[in-house]
């Protein structure tokens, strides 16, 4: 469950984990402090190299990416270091690390969207669950 100014969003699933985050589109001025004191070293990096203009949104995408994904795994946002995600448009995730697993893309996917013009939406689904069910 994910809930924010005036919108909410509910995710279930009978084969597995499931993580879901929604946030408002607003700016950031302060995005760059934030990755670099919240998100992994690797992520600071990339996001280093996204043109200023875009910063607002590439780090509202990761962040709903990132919660999405902590959610699933029972973890809270103090371990936001912990998953690595892109920053990139589109619905297709990469999820880079999770933990200390560097190949996670085995086990999740992460979907990203916008609801409407004004939000943004993340999903983040146990796959391995699922291919163990059959």
């Amino acid at each position: 469950v994910s809930h924010t100014s005036g919108m909410g969003l509910i995710a279930l699933s009978r084969v597995g984990k499931i993580g879901v985050d929604l946030e408002q589109k607003r700016p950031f001025p302060d995005s760059l402090d934030l990755v670099r004191r919240f998100f992994a070293p690797n992520e600071f990096d990339r996001f280093t190299q996204i043109p200023k203009e875009h910063w607002d949104s590439a780090f509202l995408r990761a962040w709903t990416r990132k919660e999405a994904i902590l959610k699933g795994v029972g973890q809270g946002i103090a371990s936001l270091a912990d998953c690595e995600v892109g920053f990139d448009e589109g619905p297709e995730v990469p999820l880079y690390r999770l933990k200390e697993d560097h190949n996670p893309q085995q086990s999740w996917r992460i979907h990203s969207w916008e609801p409407t013009p004004e939000y943004i939406a993340a999903i983040a689904v146990e796959i391995a669950a699922h291919s163990k069910q059959g």
